[in-house]
């Protein structure tokens, strides 16, 4: 009898590297949706940087390091990238088989991309630690 095998979502298919840029999956130990409730967003705030050392983030931002991640994505809304977390105060939904992360880098990162998005990417306008929620050629 056949048993099921856990894979990422973008096995099989990274890593890969065209010219100067590479494509690789970064798998997190969880990804959690986090909503504060009325009233309580400092407390949830404050709850989430006591545990994994990030905040909630404004609008169009992100916090945190690569170990625990908060991003925006949208009014009210945040997404944790790392351990899982339950801040109370807060709805908080288990996300990790719905997403995949993948990381672009390389010189001609941002030309790429710039292809895919219709947002303005260039270091001027989209700086460190700011995030945009997109499509991608889709």
């Amino acid at each position: 009898m056949p048993s099921l095998v856990a894979k990422s979502p973008c096995d099989d298919l990274l890593p890969v590297e065209v010219g100067t840029v590479r494509l690789t999956e970064r798998v997190p130990e969880a990804i959690t949706w986090v909503s504060p409730f009325d009233g309580q967003a400092k407390a949830v705030s404050d709850a989430l940087k006591s545990a994994i050392g990030a905040a909630m983030p404004a609008p169009n931002r992100t916090t945190g390091k690569s170990a625990a991640r908060v991003i925006w994505c949208g009014p009210g809304q945040a997404m944790v990238l790392g351990p899982p977390v339950a801040p109370g105060g807060a709805a908080v939904v288990d996300q990790s088989d719905g997403w995949a992360v993948i990381v672009i880098e390389g010189d001609d990162a941002r030309d790429v991309l710039a292809r895919l998005t219709p947002h303005d990417l260039r270091d001027a306008i989209f700086k460190r630690g700011h995030t945009a929620r997109t499509l991608l050629n889709h």
